[in-house]
């Protein structure tokens, strides 16, 4: 999270110099009131006034965006960047900051800084529409139109059928859409036979735990919702029929077993990304290497697979660091 609600001083943050070719965003934003060439202005839910602005900043610094909406304190809950595609942001602002943490009280906005700026609050999803932050993406298709998407794991940790629920909003200049659901199978379920899971990890992981969203985008406005440790979910959101396809990710590497025995959050230490010309998918693992670390689920020289079979068990380990290298 950000450090503090004062946006920092920025070299390019007047909106009229020009941009970068592209830039870093911090997902969270500051709250301030500085206007420039990219300002938009709205209304939340609630009826009140808001303003966001586009601070731009060249790498590696990261740009930020400043959100004034006088009447909201929003010292317990800050507005921040879910998703972003092409010129538009989605970002969420809680109307009502002292439950928003505990009761979802969030509106939905798409931003452009672009000339002229685009500030445009998209109705909630219904409650039976529940996802993570992580698994929600936008696509921008044609002029000035767009589509939300956010998948959600449909089932249970030992569901036989690979069950999911894609949400879907339409919206843009010519229309004012609503939210619909699609119940979608994964008939192929490549990541069982190519990275499978111990017994011990598998009891309390779903098939799909997202981290992150990437978007190919194209004609048929393809969304690939990332699996950390196992995989990439594929799907073409503007095709009238969606389909699922499945992309195991590489093994992990054998130092980082024991860590997803242990549940460790994969942000640290795996990535995914799409390049900028979008024409191919960049992955990488770090993995730490030390020295009087016990790794007691792991043989020198088994393979992965050969790993799982044994049906490793969590045990503790201790670790002094010494170094790490990296797989991309």
């Amino acid at each position: 999270m950000s450090s503090s609600l004062i946006p920092p001083p920025l070299a390019d943050s007047d909106g009229a110099s020009p941009p970068p070719h592209w830039v870093l965003i911090d997902i969270w934003c500051y709250i301030g009131d500085l206007p420039n060439a990219t300002t938009a202005e709205s209304t939340t839910s609630t009826g009140l006034p808001i303003k966001v602005t586009f601070r731009t900043a060249r790498p590696p610094l990261l740009s930020h965006l400043c959100v004034h909406c006088p009447g909201l304190d929003f010292l317990r809950a800050t507005p921040k960047v879910i998703a972003s595609h092409a010129d538009l942001l989605l970002l969420v602002v809680p109307f009502d900051p002292l439950t928003a943490l505990s009761s979802g009280t969030w509106d939905y906005f798409v931003y452009r800084a672009a000339d002229p700026p685009l500030l445009h609050l998209i109705p909630p999803p219904p409650r039976s529409m529940r996802f993570n932050d992580s698994e929600v993406a936008i696509v921008s298709h044609g002029d000035g139109e767009y589509a939300v998407a956010a998948l959600a794991f449909a089932g249970t940790f030992l569901s036989v059928n690979k069950d999911f629920h894609l949400h879907l909003y339409h919206g843009g200049k010519q229309q004012q859409g609503e939210w619909v659901s699609k119940l979608l199978t994964l008939e192929d379920q490549l990541r069982d036979k190519l990275v499978p899971l111990p017994k011990a990890a598998a009891e309390y992981r779903f098939y799909q735990e997202t981290r992150k969203t990437i978007v190919i985008g194209g004609e048929r406005g393809t969304v690939g919702w990332v699996d950390l440790w196992r995989g990439i979910i594929f799907c073409d959101v503007l095709d009238d029929h969606p389909v699922l396809r499945d992309m195991p990710l590489p093994l992990p590497a054998s130092g980082n077993w024991d860590r997803l025995l242990k549940q460790t959050d994969p942000n640290y230490i795996r990535d995914v990304t799409v390049s900028l010309c979008r024409d191919s998918i960049k992955y990488i693992e770090l993995e730490i290497v030390g020295t009087g670390e016990t790794h007691t689920t792991v043989q020198p020289t088994e393979s992965y697979q050969e790993w799982v079979r044994r049906k490793p068990r969590y045990t503790s380990s201790v670790v002094l660091r010494r170094g790490w290298k990296a797989t991309i």
